[in-house]
């Protein structure tokens, strides 16, 4: 039984649509659904306000004088130049009460030969309202001081800058603190709960599809990607993993591997008896997984499974935890033999190759091997189709893999056909790719969340900018493929440290979406018969792949708004391959 994932913890209940700000990456998020979180602890914090119209001059007032300005020294006459750079001195420093003016320098005080060489402070400027946290001010009393986006700037009147608290809750929710306004109508306390199915309730009310998988909140989609793929190729199969006990259980079949064992791989059968009921907040949503019985039923299985033998999405490892904690995170193609035992053939990871400097005949040559396995899943291999195998896919891209994509294409792009507007941002970008890539290859950052390597939060937010902002150009452009591919990638590369964004994206990166369908034009070859000559053949701008996403929604919507959105969407092949870094393989022996 599932007792240690029924706990009934008291939880905090975070209301739809409220949102919630992670404190370590400043990101924030909502959930258009009701979450149930862990309470961590309460936080009051400061926010001061600049008033509307206050006036601010850039601080410290600093008087210049520039290079070459010819001086005289006070004591004794002599006369000198300002050096390399000018000079930037403190009010203290300066009189300009006299003529000619005198300035000090080191201690010494000179005289400026030529007055017009002493330029005065940056002038005054009002400003909008501004909200600043504790740490964009400093200072006491009238020398209180304010920054924003970098500079810090003193107050003529420091009565236009006031403050308040708020009183926070931080919480924990998917492995990651949050912090929440603590109002009524955003957070409550609630218990985390589960509904019963019905004791005469069937879990598959009819044979598993795609559109029974609805991934939530937890970061489990490799799981849920793995559902789609089955329910897809073998869907018999997830039929014969669940049995409904009729007495409010349910047993779910699932495997552990042991790669290590001297005759490796060796499966061992475990059978887990959950409950046949389905989590949910306290406010009635469906928690984790929104889809049908069968699916909702499986994945808190597969959370007792990971909780009792360890996880098995990231490595055949004895790590063990809470259940569904545990399995947010993971890699597709473990899971097949967790899912197959015995009857899993061959799983691994393939990876595809895009590079914009190539012909199309020569990328198709290099994705070989990947151009087979989408054949194989397509049926067209007879050898498997006569063993009675199947071949499943998921796919993912990873930041880094995108921005070393981003980093290939934007060369080929002259800087003077994009739109003046976002001009500079794209030469920034064109400047700071070949420096992040750089840094993603030093070992000490091998281990390092993509987001956190240094200057990879500025190529995130210019490509927030980008990939917003060349929307039209890269509609009137898609004939274009470094144009649509740099397009792509940008609205990829924003969306980096989410899977979840509402707003305009290609695809999320670090997130697995599921092969349901392959179209090669202008005809489909035999996986056996590769040739390069045959590869040639193959049109990478008509030839299409079906990819679903778990969550049940948010289609590519970068270039048109999605209607129905269900989460299932073609790309060419020219497209898949540029956006998606790696493709997971299970070979498996279907069940009859």
């Amino acid at each position: 039984m599932e007792h240690a994932l029924e706990e009934g913890q008291e939880r905090r209940v975070i209301a739809p649509n409220v949102w919630c700000e992670n404190p370590t990456t400043g990101q924030s998020l909502r959930w258009d659904q009701a979450r149930a979180a862990t309470f961590v602890q309460q936080q009051t914090i400061t926010t001061y306000r600049l008033a509307n119209g206050a006036v601010i001059t850039p601080s410290p007032m600093q008087w210049r004088v520039p290079e070459g300005a010819a001086i005289t020294k006070v004591d004794g006459g002599t006369h000198y130049t300002v050096g390399t750079g000018g000079w930037r001195l403190e009010r203290s420093d300066v009189d300009a009460s006299v003529n000619p003016p005198k300035v000090r320098s080191n201690g010494t005080w000179y005289t400026i030969d030529v007055p017009a060489n002493l330029h005065a402070p940056d002038q005054s400027t009002t400003t909008s309202e501004w909200l600043k946290r504790a740490s964009d001010v400093r200072g006491q009393g009238e020398s209180r001081e304010v920054r924003s986006n970098g500079t810090w700037y003193a107050l003529f009147d420091h009565a236009n800058l006031t403050s308040f608290n708020t009183v926070y809750e931080l919480v924990e929710l998917d492995g990651q603190h949050y912090r929440v306004e603590a109002k009524p109508e955003n957070i409550t306390t609630g218990s985390l709960g589960y509904k019963p199915v019905g004791i005469n309730a069937p879990l598959f009310p009819h044979p598993p599809t795609p559109a029974d998988i609805k991934q939530l909140g937890l970061g489990d989609c490799y799981l849920q990607a793995v559902l789609i793929s089955i329910a897809v190729s073998n869907p018999a199969h997830l039929q014969h993993m669940l049995t409904d006990n009729g007495d409010d259980t349910v047993s779910v079949r699932f495997y552990t591997v042991d790669e290590t064992h001297p005759n490796a791989p060796v499966f061992t059968e475990k059978v887990i008896r959950v409950n046949k009921t389905l989590p949910e907040t306290a406010t009635g949503q469906a928690l984790y997984q929104g889809g049908a019985p069968w699916a909702r039923v499986m994945q808190k299985a597969f959370a007792a499974f990971a909780q009792l033998h360890g996880q098995y999405g990231v490595a055949y490892s004895p790590t063990k935890g809470e259940g569904f904690k545990q399995i947010a995170g993971g890699v597709s193609y473990r899971l097949y033999g967790v899912f197959y035992g015995p009857a899993r053939i061959a799983a691994g990871i393939q990876h595809t190759s895009y590079d914009p400097n190539l012909v199309d005949a020569a990328n198709l040559q290099a994705n070989a091997e990947v151009i087979k396995k989408l054949l194989q899943f397509a049926g067209r291999d007879q050898g498997l189709s006569q063993a009675g195998q199947v071949m499943n896919l998921n796919v993912g891209a990873t930041l880094r893999d995108n921005v070393k994509r981003a980093a290939a294409v934007i060369g080929r792009i002259p800087a003077n056909d994009v739109p003046l507007q976002h001009r500079a941002t794209f030469q920034q970008m064109a400047h700071n790719l070949p420096l992040i890539v750089h840094n993603i290859k030093l070992p000490q950052y091998y281990n390092t969340e993509a987001i956190d390597i240094p200057g990879m939060n500025v190529i995130i937010g210019d490509a927030k900018t980008l990939g917003e902002g060349l929307k039209s150009w890269a509609m009137a452009n898609r004939e274009h493929d470094d144009v649509s591919a740099f397009y792509e990638l940008m609205n990829n590369i924003k969306e980096g440290g989410t899977d979840t964004s509402p707003g305009q994206r290609f695809s999320y990166s670090e997130h697995a979406y599921s092969v349901v369908n392959v179209h090669f034009l202008p005809n489909t070859p035999d996986p056996q018969h590769l040739t390069n000559q045959v590869l040639s053949q193959i049109n990478m701008q008509t030839s299409q792949v079906t990819l679903r996403n778990p969550h049940g929604k948010n289609s590519p919507n970068a270039y048109n708004a999605v209607q129905n959105d269900n989460g299932e969407f073609n790309l060419t092949l020219a497209q898949f391959f540029r956006n998606f870094s790696d493709l997971e393989y299970g070979l498996v022996r279907a069940t009859p």
